[in-house]
């Protein structure tokens, strides 16, 4: 599953509202920026870990909509992950031989 298609499943909505899309699609690719921006190697921003989708999820789910109760419980969730994600190098230092 695309992760576009995974988070709006996860905010419980339709990809048939375009304006829900992109407003979901522009908070993916923030999440993804604020990852870069927190230490985590660009290369490691895959849609393939479990974790960084589940992180970008969470960011999603925090910002997403105006009137959003639950916001503040997922906008910690997305920094204690982003945080133990900043803490493992495996996210945060390249491997020998790659591009610095």
């Amino acid at each position: 599953m695309a992760l576009i298609d995974e988070v709006l499943v996860a905010l419980r909505t339709t990809s048939a509202d375009t304006g829900l899309t992109t407003e979901a699609q522009t908070l993916i690719d923030a999440a993804k920026k604020d990852l870069e921006s927190s230490g985590i190697l660009e290369d490691k921003i895959t849609e393939d870990d479990a974790l960084i989708r589940q992180c970008i999820i969470f960011y999603v789910k925090g910002f997403y909509g105006y009137d959003n109760s639950d916001a503040s419980t997922f906008q910690n969730a997305y920094i204690n992950l982003k945080h133990a994600l900043c803490s493992k190098q495996e996210y945060t230092v390249a491997e020998e031989g790659d591009d610095p």
